[in-house]
């Protein structure tokens, strides 16, 4: 075998690049390698290596292997990082210790997640993965493939990322943190022995002290006047303060990573598109609280703007995120982490992202030039030029208050910069002289899919009196197509409903006399409200409120529902006689926004088969494959538009549409969210509200009347235009066009039905799973509510 060493001639540059001279022992390890590897004659080639900064505690090394097996050319790509010892330890944290716990992840961590993930059949896509390390590593040097050379990088540490950036490593946090998890069930004895006792390498001390004292100089003169002293406040005993967090009980305890930032997180990019991304660098991991990573992302490496467009955003990545990589392994959030416990961990947790950052973030913005050795510097006088962009970043942090020693609130308001400003429009608008805006983000509890909601709240003074006005926005969550419709579109549809369409729905009725209690009624609109985010008076703060999506609903609110629908229906039948050239440019053109295509028909083939394994097996087996016949027909229902045919809510359920009470007694109801609104055959808007909202026995018993009044109310309400509907849709051909659709009840029964069952925090995010293996927890009540519906059909002759 004939080794060649290639000539050591670089030059050491900067600190953080290694001296080139790699110890006697990596070279038998790198021997080592090449003939397991099956090397007959190679050569070895070592490059200086160099992490712009990023790395302190290790020498790197980039090592090519280059050279001839039996079966011809080979090539090895290999990177090495060894232990960096100083004239004198660290009191911080131990390196020693560190890379101990890097070996352990490699070798034996790395391994285990890979054959729970196999024997879990995790999709190759969805899997939590981490760099292949060589059997050489141990508690002296980790040795790895380089996959550099396949085309991964880091992000600059100075860097903020892009939202798809911070998305895809947000989730990956969220599979690393699951694992323990699993392993608490799985591998219990490896669990105790292996995981729960991993301490949080830093420790408190007199060092901690001389760091606080090196790095408040530096923040003092990059913070404004105004919240020096209350940061000077934070700095006293600063060292306790920031291991605290690590020792702090947690509501969803896990192992944890301990420096996840970009500059640890390799990405491969094709086109502009994140493709795969690896976390790496877990000398830090210990047991813990998992916020603490989060927090430790978030403050790295976003600034005060990304915080407040996207933060919200992220934290519902995350637990979404784990909530669906743990039912790979058959297990339920809410046994370990609910979404409770996550925000109560998150408000007690949030003061560690500042004390963090007046540690470490100097760090993170040292001159490439000027990367301090915290091995050999003395701590207390170290000295480090940041750079410029350091102060903003600093600033941005620096305006959090600490409540006490572990709970802190970042005067971040939840808005996007673009809704403040809207914000700020509604208020001058509004008259407003002084005022304050307050927001929060709201959860549905699974009922929306394609937005981030938001109440904001203006209160203040106009000229003439004391004033508060309450709104309610939604915001686009994504520009993105998805699979099986286009997001900006229905986002579009709806702001032209309520900026245009509503307007002339108020005109007409006004033309008619129609009294304000009789009208059809919509939720009030902002000028504001654009195809982006939908601007609308928060109609909570009116006392109206939705009934919960997975209970039967009263009759009485069915029968205000029915009335409210007959309005809108006839209210568009009024629209095309008194303005048929507006209607038939923009209304009768409204297209439904489905995609039929493989998405599409993947999607409804894994619904059906869920919905239909609900049934007893012998209805299964006799009907079985004729609700796939009549499921099959929905793109041709919805489709239709050679009948009568007037502007169609599209998804006229229970949970969109308000209701106010007074006294225990309905009084209005309001309908909302015309989103997925078309032109196209009204009595699927009915039949859609009936079979989202009834159980079987309610059907039996108020069907029919409840098919009359909707009739009935069209015809009453065309009557105040002095409309005849015998005219436009017959009663005969009313109930020729019911019997032929009526079918359509049983369709979304097994593919959209379902959603409104979904656990209150695992809606699935319909964007980015695939459609066709989609999978999500649904309530028990679903089941007794689908039977109940395909018995109905098949006394009705339909199945």
């Amino acid at each position: 075998m004939q080794v060649e060493i290639c000539p050591e001639d670089y030059k050491l540059k900067n600190k953080y690049i290694c001296p080139i001279k790699i110890s006697n022992k990596v070279d038998q390890c790198i021997k080592n390698i090449a003939d397991r590897n099956g090397f007959v004659k190679y050569h070895i080639e070592k490059k200086e290596f160099s992490t712009n900064g990023g790395n302190y505690l290790g020498l790197l090394y980039e090592v090519n292997v280059n050279g001839h097996t039996n079966e011809g050319k080979k090539e090895l790509n290999i990177f090495v990082k060894s232990i960096l010892t100083g004239d004198k330890d660290l009191e911080i944290l131990s390196v020693q210790d560190i890379y101990q716990t890097e070996m352990f992840a490699y070798k034996v961590l790395l391994k285990v997640f890979d054959e729970l993930q196999e024997e879990a059949n995790v999709p190759p896509k969805e899997r939590y993965k981490m760099v292949k390390s060589y059997e050489e590593s141990d508690a002296e040097v980790i040795i790895m493939e380089n996959v550099a050379k396949k085309g991964f990088r880091t992000g600059h540490r100075m860097d903020v990322p892009s939202l798809q950036f911070a998305e895809k490593a947000i989730a990956e946090l969220a599979k690393f943190h699951s694992f323990a998890f699993v392993l608490k069930v799985k591998l219990p004895d490896f669990f105790e022995e292996q995981i729960k006792t991993r301490k949080a390498p830093y420790n408190a001390g007199e060092q901690w002290q001389g760091l606080a004292q090196s790095m408040n100089k530096i923040v003092m003169e990059n913070i404004d006047d105004r919240v020096k002293e209350r940061v000077e406040k934070i700095y006293e005993n600063i060292g306790e303060r920031f291991t605290s967090y690590y020792k702090a009980e947690s509501l969803g305890k896990c192992l944890c990573h301990g420096d996840y930032r970009p500059n640890n997180i390799l990405t491969k990019t094709i086109d502009g598109e994140i493709t795969e991304l690896i976390p790496v660098d877990y000398q830090l991991m210990y047991y813990g609280c998992p916020i603490i990573d989060f927090l430790y992302f978030i403050m790295v490496c976003t600034d005060k703007p990304f915080r407040k467009a996207h933060l919200m955003h992220l934290k519902n990545v995350y637990h979404m995120t784990m909530t669906r990589f743990l039912k790979y392994f058959d297990l339920d959030i809410n046994d370990f982490y609910s979404r409770e416990d996550f925000e109560k961990d998150y408000e007690r947790t949030l003061g560690y992202g500042l004390v963090y950052s007046l540690i470490f973030l100097p760090f993170m913005f040292a001159s490439e030039d000027d990367v301090p050795d915290l091995t050999k510097d003395d701590i207390a006088n170290l000295s480090i030029t940041v750079d410029e962009r350091y102060k903003s970043r600093i600033q941005g942090i620096s305006n959090m208050e600490e409540k006490g020693n572990t709970k802190m609130d970042e005067s971040v308001d939840t808005l996007p910069q673009n809704l403040q400003n809207h914000m700020e429009n509604i208020a001058k608008n509004e008259g407003f002289i002084t005022y304050k805006i307050t927001s929060k983000n709201l959860s549905t509890k699974g009922g929306s899919y394609m937005g981030i909601l938001y109440e904001v709240n203006i209160k203040g003074k106009t000229k003439d009196e004391d004033k508060e006005t309450n709104i309610f926005i939604k915001n686009i969550v994504t520009d993105e197509q998805m699979k099986i419709y286009s997001v900006t579109d229905v986002f579009a549809k709806e702001a032209f409903v309520y900026t245009e369409l509503s307007k002339i729905f108020t005109e007409l009725q006004k033309e008619a006399n129609i009294p304000n209690e009789e009208r059809f009624q919509m939720a009030k609109s902002y000028e504001e409200c654009n195809s982006k985010s939908i601007i609308l008076e928060n109609l909570g703060k009116r006392g109206f409120k939705v009934y919960d999506r997975m209970e039967t609903i009263p009759l009485d609110y069915a029968e205000m529902c029915v009335q409210q629908l007959g309005k809108l229906h006839g209210l568009s039948m009024v629209f095309q006689e008194k303005r048929p050239d507006y209607f038939n440019k923009h209304v009768a053109t409204m297209k439904q926004p489905f995609i039929f295509e493989e998405d599409w028909y993947g999607f409804v083939e894994n619904m059906y088969n869920y919905s239909v394994n609900l049934l007893n097996s012998d209805v299964k087996e006799r009907v079985g494959q004729k609700v796939k016949e009549k499921v099959n027909n929905y793109p041709k229902y919805i489709n239709d538009t050679s009948g009568v045919c007037t502007f169609c809510h599209g998804d006229y359920k229970h949970n969109n549409i308000m209701v106010k009470e007074d006294d225990g007694k309905l009084k209005e109801v309001v309908t909302i969210d015309f989103q997925i609104s078309h032109y196209g055959c009204p009595i699927l808007d009915f039949l859609y509200l009936i079979f989202n909202g009834t159980d079987q026995e309610f059907r039996k018993k108020h069907l029919t009347d409840l098919k009359d009044l909707y009739y009935g109310t069209m015809e009453k309400f065309l009557s105040r235009f002095e409309m005849d509907i015998r005219k436009i849709f017959p009663r005969i051909e009313f109930e020729r066009v019911y019997k032929e659709k009526l079918d359509f009840g049983l369709m979304i029964n097994v593919f959209y039905v379902p959603f409104l069952f979904a656990a209150a925090d695992e809606a699935p995010d319909v964007a980015k799973e695939t459609l066709s293996t989609l999978s999500f927890n649904v309530d028990s009540r679903f089941t007794s509510r689908f039977r109940g519906v395909v018995d109905d059909f098949i006394q009705w002759g339909y199945l």
